[in-house]
Formats: structure tokens, sequence, C-alpha cells
């Protein structure tokens, strides 16, 4: 590396030149960290049935299910809200007995089976309940 310093009129001049050229290092990154999605809070069987009877879900041990019976105005609309929760309960893959009795409707909501046992309460099972609430 050489250097030249010049003075005109007072101010000083430098110059650089340099022998060889300055390269600038390439940094390679690692292979991008791929994030696990943040997982939903998985409820103990314990809270799923303290919040379904906090919304209103009788419980039934001997059974194990939790029923909510529903009076309506006319038979008619209990026939309606019956077909909806079965249609509902069809597409989440949920298990449930729904009773028509003239205008009242008897919801009994059933734990999944696993591997033909009937398996712990759950976070899908709460979901349900929530969306029959609403």
């Amino acid at each position: 590396m050489t250097v030249f310093v010049r003075h005109e009129g007072g101010e000083v001049n430098k110059e650089v030149y340099m022998s060889q050229p300055v390269v600038t290092p390439i940094v390679q990154a690692g292979p991008a960290r791929i994030r696990r999605p943040i997982r939903p809070l998985k409820l103990k069987s314990e809270r799923v049935q303290e919040e379904l009877a906090a919304m209103g879900w009788q419980p039934d041990a001997s059974v194990r299910t939790f029923g909510r019976v529903l009076k309506f105005p006319a038979s008619r609309v209990a026939g309606s809200y019956a077909a909806w929760v079965a249609e509902i309960a069809g597409q989440a893959n949920q298990p449930v007995s729904v009773t028509l009795a003239g205008k009242q409707v008897t919801v009994m909501l059933l734990s999944r089976a696993r591997k033909g046992q009937p398996s712990r309460w759950s976070n899908a099972v709460l979901a349900f309940a929530k969306r029959l609430v609403a």
C-alpha cells in the first residue's frame, strides 16, 4: 500500500493507492431454522369438564356424557335446532345424542372414542360445545 500526501493551499489531501484489491468477505448464513407453529393450549380432561359445567352442561358420570336440555317456543323451532346440532356434529366428527320431544331438545355430548374405548374429554369437545352455546 502506498500513501501520498499533498499539501495545497493549507489543505492536506491524502491519496491512497493499494497494490492489492480489497476483497469483501462473503458471509453465508447456515440453513434457515424452521420454527414450529405455536400449539394451542391443551386443557386437561378435568379442566374441560369444569368449563363444560360452567357453560351449563350437566355431567352424567355413569355414562361419561354431558347433557343439556333446551326448551323452545314451538316444536318446529326445536326440530330445526335438533337438525342443526346433528349436522354440525357430523361435520365436526363429534359423537352426540340428540333427542327431540315436542318443544324440548336434549343434547348429550359424548367423549370421542379411541380404539373402541371412550377417551378423555378434549379441547375439540369443548370447542364443539362452545359452538352450540354461541
